[in-house]
């Protein structure tokens, strides 16, 4: 969170309102963040006045704030995305490089957050082993070959369904060799460069 710099004027502005407006907002404003939660006005701390005075004083302090009253606006903060090893990353590409014989990159931008936000869903590291073998068993050495990508196999509208899709025709082929691979081809990366 920056710093706020709050002028006098947004004070003289709540002077026409009753005192305990002024002073709900001094303390709402030492945690500009939780203005923006839900059930703020439950919860402010000032259980002595009337709900419908809390909810006129937040309604006259945030329009207030719209009409540019602060120099900067306050805004809740970002969570920090939370981030997946990046041995995870580079084991499930390395799985899609071998099984699909293709040469993506563990390490970039949209692969990792493609990755990171299926693992923030709830799936896991075999869940992706499982997409990648259910889709080169489908589309290895046809025209749909080229949708053998992070991008595609990865995102959220299309992973789950990929992963739940039954396998037609053909019996799925077991990858397990590829995954040994996959993983002996890590383990002896890591190995050259720790």
């Amino acid at each position: 969170m920056k710093n706020l710099i709050i002028p006098v004027e947004f004070f003289k502005a709540l002077e026409k309102y009753p005192s305990i407006y002024r002073l709900m907002w001094m303390k709402w404003l030492t945690k500009p963040d939780l203005l923006f939660m839900p059930t703020f006005c439950e919860k402010t701390g000032f259980e002595s006045v009337p709900i419908e005075k809390i909810k006129d004083c937040y309604a006259v302090g945030m329009r207030y704030l719209g009409e540019g009253f602060f120099s900067e606006k306050i805004k809740p903060e970002k969570k920090e995305k939370s981030k997946v090893s990046p041995e995870i990353v580079a084991e499930i590409i390395s799985y899609l490089n071998i099984a699909a014989g293709t040469d993506y990159r563990p390490n970039s931008k949209q692969t990792i957050e493609l990755i990171s936000a299926r693992i923030k869903d709830g799936f896991n590291k075999e869940q992706f082993f499982k997409v990648i073998d259910k889709k080169v068993a489908e589309w290895k050495g046809t025209e749909r070959a080229i949708y053998l990508r992070p991008i595609t196999l990865f995102s959220p509208s299309k992973f789950e369904s990929y992963l739940n899709q039954p396998v037609y025709g053909k019996e799925q082929k077991s990858n397990s060799g590829i995954k040994n691979i996959a993983s002996a081809v890590i383990e002896a990366k890591q190995r050259l460069f720790d």
